[in-house]
C-alpha cells in the first residue's frame, strides 16, 4: 500500500497542478459520457429505428390505399363523355331564365399526366341583370364542378334594361 502511495505521489509531482486538473477533467468527462450521453444515444437510436419502421409501414399502406381516397376524389367529377349533356343543360337553364344564349367559344384542355380535363366555354349573353344573375346562380349551384372565371357586363345606354355580357365558365371533367 505504501508502495502504491509513493508511486502516486511521484506521478503527482511529475504532473503538477495542471496535469492533476487535466486527469480530473478526463475522469469527469468519462463519467459524464457514461451517465448522460450514452443513454441518450441509445434512446436516439431506438427512436430512429421506430421512425424507420413507421415510414416503411406508411409507404406500404399508402401504396395499398392510394387508389381509395384519390379515386373517390376523381369520381366526383363527371367524365368527359358527358360534356354534351352538360352543355344541353346549360342551354336549358339559359332558356328557362329567358336568355338568348348564342353559340359561344369552346376549348377543351386535357392534361396528359393529370386525370382532370378542363372545358372552357365563353358565352355572349344579352338579357337583364336579374336574368343573368339567376342564370349564373343556377349554373354554379347545379354544377359544383363548374367555375365562373370571367364576367364582363356592358350597357349601351344607362336607361337600357338589357345588358350585353360575356360569361366564361370552366367545367372540370374526369379525363380518364
Amino acid at each position: 500500500m505504501n508502495r502504491i502511495r509513493a508511486l502516486l505521489n511521484r506521478w503527482l509531482a511529475v504532473l503538477g497542478t495542471p496535469g492533476v486538473i487535466g486527469i480530473g477533467i478526463l475522469l469527469f468527462s468519462a463519467g459524464f459520457y457514461d451517465s448522460a450521453i450514452a443513454p441518450v444515444r441509445q434512446q436516439l437510436a431506438a427512436a430512429e429505428g421506430a421512425i424507420a419502421k413507421l415510414q416503411h409501414r406508411s409507404r406500404q399502406s399508402e401504396a395499398g390505399r392510394a387508389a381509395g381516397p384519390l379515386s373517390d376524389f376523381y369520381s366526383f367529377f363527371p367524365p368527359v363523355d358527358s360534356l354534351p349533356e352538360f352543355l344541353d343543360r346549360i342551354y336549358a337553364v339559359a332558356s328557362k331564365e329567358g336568355l338568348d344564349l348564342p353559340r359561344g367559344e369552346y376549348r377543351l384542355v386535357s392534361n396528359q399526366q393529370g386525370q382532370i380535363a378542363t372545358f372552357q366555354a365563353v358565352f355572349p349573353i344579352r338579357g337583364s341583370y336579374r336574368q343573368l344573375r339567376r342564370f349564373i346562380g343556377v349554373i354554379l349551384n347545379e354544377f359544383p364542378f363548374v367555375s365562373l372565371d370571367d364576367l364582363r357586363l356592358e350597357k349601351q345606354r344607362a336607361a337600357d334594361p338589357m345588358i350585353d355580357s360575356q360569361v366564361r365558365l370552366t367545367l372540370y371533367l374526369r379525363a380518364k
